[in-house]
């Protein structure tokens, strides 16, 4: 099944209404979503968070840059993509606002979930 990992601001209420949308999105289309913990003291090296969570397919930020910079270590250590969601104040690195993601899902190819995991 197709995994999307969260790493949401929770501290700015758009971040929790567009994690919501993600949430609902994933669950109707088969694919488990789970929220990534990037924010517990103290930290956690980036392959602890993802082995916390399981395997992550793509791994959505929905914050503002350091969102962003937070969520990209555990891509990296996931070894898939990440889309960052800008709800932020600057934005140079988060390219999707919130009214966006669903047009940003076709872009990353979950229109409907793949098939196999092309690793």
């Amino acid at each position: 099944m197709y995994r999307v990992g969260l790493v949401v601001h929770t501290g700015r209420a758009e971040a929790v209404k567009a994690a919501d949308g993600v949430r609902r999105w994933t669950a109707e289309h088969d694919m488990t979503c789970v929220d990534v913990d990037v924010w517990s003291k103290p930290r956690r090296h980036s392959k602890d968070e993802v082995s916390a969570v399981g395997q992550l397919d793509l791994v959505v930020t929905i914050g503002g840059d350091g969102t962003f910079l937070r969520g990209v270590r555990v891509a990296i250590a996931a070894d898939c993509p990440v889309m960052g969601v800008n709800v932020g104040r600057v934005g140079f690195l988060t390219d999707v606002r919130p009214e966006d993601v669903g047009m940003a899902r076709q872009v990353y190819g979950l229109q409907t979930p793949p098939l196999a995991n092309p690793r």
